[in-house]
């Protein structure tokens, strides 16, 4: 038997599997898993070359491309003083409701622990705000997670894995170099 990786949202596992059993669909779903995970590889490579401040300007982007604060005034905050805040993303014309966002360019290995969280939660209090939006590079501490849970404020927490899902997914700093359709018979043609 040949050994064949399959690429997980979370992990690599590697299953064995003789090629000859797959079929050419879950071949290409093979493929397409570990070009996936090639490409966050790189991006992930290429955001920790970029200053600090290119990465804040680069989740406010990808709000923005999600649909959030697409109206003037969403913005990332100045580079200097921001006084525990990266950008702000107004979800309405008026501004009535505003999400304030934390980015933190950190290395893999360097999880965002419950002080990180505690200091952006502060700086949101003192914006008498609601909601929050943490991006890192890297990864939240299982302590971290559970102090989210005791705040007032909704803090939605986006770890590198997902940050990577979403940039693909919403083509920031990416785009489509192929596309292969595949068919199958629409049973429902056929049925009497």
């Amino acid at each position: 038997k040949n050994k064949v990786k399959s690429y997980g949202d979370t992990n690599d596992e590697e299953v064995e599997s003789n090629e000859e059993e797959l079929t050419p669909i879950e071949n290409l779903e093979n493929a397409s898993k570990k070009l996936k995970q090639e490409l966050k590889v790189e991006l992930n490579n290429q955001i920790m070359q970029m200053s600090p401040y290119f990465f804040e300007k680069l989740v406010i982007d990808l709000l923005k491309k999600m649909g959030y604060g697409n109206f003037d005034g969403t913005t990332e905050t100045k580079k200097s003083s921001d006084g525990g805040i990266d950008g702000i993303v107004y979800q309405d014309v008026l501004g009535l409701d505003i999400v304030y966002v934390q980015a933190k360019r950190y290395k893999e290995d360097s999880k965002i622990g419950t002080p990180d969280l505690q200091k952006f939660c502060g700086a949101l209090s003192g914006k008498q705000a609601s909601k929050g939006i943490f991006f890192t590079t890297s990864d939240f501490s299982s302590q971290a997670l559970d102090y989210l849970k005791t705040t007032p404020q909704k803090i939605i927490p986006v770890n590198g894995n997902k940050l990577l899902d979403l940039m693909i997914e919403f083509g920031i700093w990416t785009e489509t170099s192929t596309a292969y359709e595949t068919y199958k018979i629409d049973e429902d043609y056929f049925s009497e």
